[in-house]
């Protein structure tokens, strides 16, 4: 028999049991289809992080508490956070250095905002001057705090978007006086609209001087400070310098000085990780699918051995027997397969649109289906060899 007799025994045998085969093919289906929508959610997720940090630029060093290890195994013990004397002496001496543009202390905290008996409960960062070019973030009304403010430590902060939509609706807020968490706060400027970062919506977000936190809110720390070096050529030498600035107020495991490429880095093992453990879990699923199979098979193999017997009288050779039954095997995975990966998709879509980031990547796609034909032939091979063997003298006296 040519392989397209094969193939119209193996749909001939499946369509006279449709229910029996569709359920059969309902392990594969979802184990093709989790296989792609896990993995497609860990893309989008690696790709929405990956590009969230390459938005800020290349050339950025972020100076963080504890001790942090790149490569495998990377780790340490955590210093939490640096105290506010000393991040304001590291910013002072910092940008002293002719390679940094830019550098601010960043600390967050949660505030209650509230204006004219509007009520709203919003992230604040307590920062520098500098926050808007280290970070790339500017104030699309009014303007940003200078250094003659930072230092008198009055009480002026900037918006987001979407506090400025709850507080105010059509008012303009610069100029306006709001409280946060009971104390008055002048209004300066509105920041542009940024979306999330790391989980964080950085339209609901109150910005206010580093000094300001500490004098009105007790901040005694921040969380961390970030330089934006001028080229990307000098960050190497840039970070040298900060580390040796650093380690007159630090000890050496008490902070570390981190690129956005060992930023990068670090994500990427992490989401890469994550990415195929979501693809291995679901994997589970085929491996139940092809032992549904070879369940199946072995039923069928049962229900036709008076069939068997009868194809061998007539001239069958047990290759016949064996290709036959093998091809029904495959034929439910590789069917399954394919409304595995329509389903996949369609759902990986529908998860992008209402959800998280998802993307359904070519490699996840061949690796679903390559693996569901794989557990086809593998789990179709056992019932197929049974059924070559059996003899066909046995098999004609079968009832």
């Amino acid at each position: 028999m040519n392989i397209w007799e094969l193939l119209k025994v193996a749909f001939d045998a499946l369509l006279s049991n449709k229910m029996r085969a569709f359920l059969t093919m309902l392990g594969v289906i979802i184990g093709v289809a989790s296989v792609i929508l896990l993995v497609s959610i860990g893309q989008g997720v690696s790709i929405s992080v990956t590009g969230e940090i390459q938005g800020l630029g290349a050339n950025l060093l972020n100076i963080v508490p504890g001790k942090v290890e790149m490569g495998p195994g990377g780790g340490g013990e955590a210093f939490v956070r640096f105290k506010a004397t000393v991040a304001e002496k590291l910013v002072k001496d910092i940008k002293q250095l002719p390679e940094v543009v830019a550098i601010t202390e960043v600390t967050e905290l949660s505030l209650r905002a509230k204006f004219q008996g509007e009520k709203r409960k919003a992230l604040a960062m307590a920062v520098g001057p500098d926050y808007p070019e280290a970070r790339n973030f500017h104030p699309k009304q009014g303007e940003f705090f200078n250094w003659a403010a930072y230092r008198s430590a009055k009480n002026v902060c900037l918006i987001g978007e979407t506090v400025r939509k709850e507080l105010f609706g059509l008012l303009d807020p610069v100029g306006k006086t709001i409280n946060l968490n009971g104390q008055p706060f002048r209004v300066i400027g509105v920041m542009e609209k940024k979306g999330s970062f790391f989980g964080f919506e950085m339209d609901n977000i109150i910005i206010l001087p580093f000094p300001v936190a500490k004098k009105v809110f007790n901040v005694d720390h921040a969380s961390y400070l970030l330089a934006k070096i001028d080229h990307p050529d000098n960050l190497e030498s840039a970070k040298k310098k900060i580390e040796r600035i650093a380690s007159r107020y630090l000890d050496k495991n008490d902070y570390s000085v981190i690129s956005q490429e060992e930023v990068l880095s670090i994500f990427g093992n992490i989401l890469g990780t994550l990415t195929l453990m979501l693809g291995g879990i679901a994997g589970i699923s085929l491996l139940v699918g092809g032992i549904g199979i070879m369940n199946i098979m072995l039923v069928s193999v049962t229900e036709r051995t008076r069939e068997i017997g009868i194809r061998k009288a007539v001239g069958a050779r047990t290759f016949d027997i064996l290709s036959q039954f093998l091809v029904e095997s495959v034929t439910l995975s590789l069917v399954g397969g394919a409304l595995g990966i329509f389903i996949g998709y369609l759902g990986s879509l529908l998860i992008r649109k209402y959800l998280v980031p998802a993307e359904v990547t070519f490699w996840s796609v061949l690796l679903a289906f390559t693996f569901s034909a794989a557990v086809g032939i593998f789990f179709g091979v056992y019932p197929a060899y049974k059924a070559a063997r059996i003899d066909p003298i046995v098999a004609l006296r079968y009832e």
